[in-house]
C-alpha cells in the first residue's frame, strides 16, 4: 500500500512546486523616484537649496511631471512618511477633501498631485524615522581629520553640482539628472570611501552610523513589501530622498520578488 500512495504523493509534490513556480512568476513592478528637497528642511548633512516650488513656472513643471509619471501606472504610490504615524495619508485624506493646500515638500507636490491625479484613495507612508543616520566621529575627528577635510570637498561638490541643475533645468529635468546610475555609485561610495574607515579598535563611529543608514532603509524595504502584502500584481511608485532610493535600489535589484523599472523612461530631460 505504501508503494501505491508514494507515486501520488510524489505527483503532488511536482504539482505543488510548478504552482510554486507559477506564482513566483508574478512580480511587482516598482520604480524608484529620487528626490532632493523642494521645502528645504535641512536635515541632512549636505543641503540643496531647492527654490520657490510653488511659484507658477514650478507649478507648471510639476504639472507635466505628474502627466510623465503617471505613465508608469503605479497602483500605489510609497512615500518618506513616518510608517508609525501614519500623518502622511491622514494629509492626503484632507488634501483629497479640499481642506488643505499643498505643502512644498516632495512628498506632497508629486506624490500627493499623482496619487489624485490617478484617482488613488490613499497614499502609503513607508519610512522609519526613528533611525537616524548619526555620525560623530569625537575623538577620533583628528586622527581622520584628512578624510572628512574630503569627505566636506566631495559633499560640497556634489551639492554645488545639483544647485546648478536647479538653476538651470525644470524640476523633472533636475529629477532625471538626480536619478542617473552614476549618482547612485557615488552616493553610495561615500559611505564605504569616507565612514566605514573611520574608527579604531572598539570605538567605530563609520561603521555604527553606515549600520544605522542600512538599518533605517531595511526597514523602508519592509514597509514596501507590507503594502504589497500578498497581492503581487502591483506597481509601486517609491517617492524618497535621493540618498536613500540608492539604497533601496540595492535590496530591490536583489530580489526575486521585484522588477525595478528605470524611472528615466518616465522623466523629461530638460
Amino acid at each position: 500500500m505504501i508503494y501505491k500512495i508514494a507515486p501520488v504523493i510524489a505527483g503532488l509534490f511536482i504539482s505543488i512546486s510548478l504552482v510554486a513556480q507559477k506564482s513566483e512568476q508574478v512580480k511587482t513592478h516598482i520604480a524608484l523616484l529620487g528626490t532632493y528637497h523642494f521645502d528645504n528642511p535641512n536635515q541632512d548633512q549636505f543641503n540643496v537649496k531647492s527654490d520657490n516650488v510653488l511659484s507658477d513656472k514650478r507649478q507648471k513643471e510639476i504639472e507635466q511631471l505628474i502627466i510623465q509619471l503617471a505613465r508608469f501606472k503605479p497602483t500605489r504610490i510609497a512615500l518618506e512618511f513616518d510608517k508609525n504615524r501614519n500623518l502622511g495619508d491622514s494629509l492626503y485624506q484632507q488634501y483629497l477633501r479640499g481642506e488643505r493646500q499643498l505643502g512644498s515638500s516632495e512628498a506632497e507636490q508629486i506624490g500627493f498631485r499623482l496619487a489624485k491625479y490617478l484617482g488613488h484613495k490613499h497614499i502609503y507612508c513607508v519610512d522609519e524615522r526613528r533611525l537616524k543616520l548619526d555620525f560623530n566621529p569625537g575623538p577620533l575627528a583628528q586622527d581622520f581629520a584628512p578624510l572628512l577635510e574630503e569627505l566636506s570637498k566631495t559633499g560640497n561638490e556634489i551639492i554645488n553640482q545639483i544647485n546648478s541643475w536647479v538653476n538651470k533645468y525644470s524640476i523633472g529635468g533636475v529629477l532625471s539628472r538626480l536619478n542617473q546610475p552614476e549618482l547612485d555609485k557615488l552616493n553610495l561610495d561615500i559611505y564605504y570611501r569616507f565612514l566605514l574607515p573611520i574608527g579604531k579598535d572598539t570605538l567605530q563611529p563609520g561603521a555604527d552610523a553606515v549600520t544605522s543608514w542600512y538599518k533605517r532603509n531595511l526597514y523602508v524595504f519592509h514597509h514596501i513589501k507590507e503594502i504589497i502584502g500578498k497581492n503581487k500584481d502591483e506597481r509601486v511608485l517609491v517617492i524618497f530622498g535621493q540618498g536613500h532610493t540608492a539604497m533601496l535600489k540595492q535590496f530591490l535589484q536583489s530580489s526575486t520578488q521585484f522588477v525595478v523599472e528605470d524611472i528615466q523612461q518616465y522623466l523629461p530631460k530638460n
